[in-house]
């Protein structure tokens, strides 16, 4: 069978598998740096499954570059772990790392020192504005309309538009001058009635733009009223074309569901956490735990990123870590600051050797290059 490339990440996928471990005696899943159809968007794969109604005996997945090696028989073929997959410990995707990067990223997600996001922090999505043109304003359309700072709050739009690893007021600042969307209308529910004029003729706008009868405003109790608007401690972005982005959020910014919010424990630091997200044993995490969209984009779902694998930098050096991280990834250079986390996290607080390191980088290279079919 032809089927999507889901079936090596979704969470529907473990039903799947565990359905055909039940049913057939050997199984192969193909995977294919080629797309398969170059013209559509969705990635796809081949299943072959043989000896129906027989125990398991057989499962892999098979390396290609494309279709051509299926008939050759020219191919890396990795055996899957049949309990590991059932209870959902490994996807299929993992099995494009070799069998030595497999394990050395076994050991080290059971390191004291290695935490998953969702252990220390919870991962949710932003507010949903309903019509996010209408929703946030510059600062020249907050001039225009006259509406008051009390109707409106600081917002981040998209990581994008920012740098480094912290977000400050100066840089707020900076994307208002830019023209940048900096701020969210904010108009609790219950203030109908006792609005200030500039509001009003902004609503009634609004309602000219047809904002009231889009289907996410239409069902709340005020249609002008965003619900869900909540400060967090850092942002983690949806959607990358490499490596995601995390940066600290110190100037109590809110954020639409184009980020993640991430809201820490009250007994940890964000700085603890940050300081280990550009390794490449994060780098090869986000790859192995989020999925590809056709694009080549990599999407990581909140379950997802929860599930993201974070080094921690040793007692007291984190702070130091994060401010030269910043400074590094405000002048655009990221492989620098990949060698500095490697180097102060990966090596001097888990004790990796350089040989350790580089099969990381290496392996979190390569998973980029699958999903952009490179």
């Amino acid at each position: 069978m032809v089927v999507p490339a889901e079936l090596g990440h979704a969470q529907y996928a473990r039903g799947v598998l565990t359905f055909l471990i039940r049913k057939f005696g050997r199984i192969q899943f193909c995977i294919f740096r080629k797309k398969l159809f170059p013209e559509l968007s969705e990635d796809t794969g081949l299943l072959l499954c043989e000896k129906f109604e027989s125990p398991c005996t057989w499962f892999s997945v098979a390396v290609l570059n494309d279709i051509q090696q299926v008939e050759e028989r020219k191919y890396i073929e990795y055996p899957v772990d049949l309990d590991a997959i059932r209870n959902g410990r490994t996807r299929l995707g993992h099995y494009l790392l070799s069998p030595r990067v497999r394990q050395l990223y076994g050991q080290l997600a059971e390191q004291k020192q290695v935490v998953r996001l969702g252990g220390v922090a919870d991962v949710g999505i932003g507010y949903v504005s309903g019509y996010n043109d209408y929703f946030h304003l510059s600062m020249a359309e907050r001039r225009q309309w006259c509406l008051p700072a009390s109707f409106l709050r600081p917002a981040l739009v998209s990581l994008g538009d920012s740098d480094g690893m912290v977000v400050r007021r100066a840089d707020w600042e900076r994307l208002g001058r830019e023209g940048k969307k900096v701020y969210l209308l904010t108009i609790p529910p219950d203030n109908e009635g006792r609005l200030p004029g500039s509001v009003l003729t902004y609503l009634k706008y609004g309602k000219e733009l047809g904002v009231p009868k889009r289907f996410k405003c239409r069902v709340r109790e005020r249609w002008y009223s965003v619900p869900h608007v909540r400060i967090a401690d850092a942002f983690l972005s949806y959607m990358s074309g490499h490596t995601p982005r995390f940066v600290k959020n110190r100037y109590n910014l809110v954020a639409p569901n184009t980020l993640h919010l991430v809201r820490f424990d009250e007994t940890k630091r964000a700085d603890k956490f940050l300081a280990g997200w550009y390794s490449s044993l994060t780098r090869l995490s986000c790859e192995l735990e989020g999925h590809a969209l056709g694009g080549g984009m990599l999407k990581l779902e909140p379950s997802e990123a929860e599930r993201v694998l974070i080094p921690l930098p040793r007692s007291r050096e984190e702070t130091r870590v994060v401010r030269e991280l910043d400074r590094l990834m405000r002048r655009m250079a990221e492989e620098p600051a990949i060698d500095f986390v490697d180097r102060h996290v990966l090596r001097r607080g888990l004790g990796l050797s350089t040989t350790e390191c580089a099969l990381l980088r290496d392996a979190a290279d390569e998973m980029h290059r699958w999903r952009m079919h490179k």
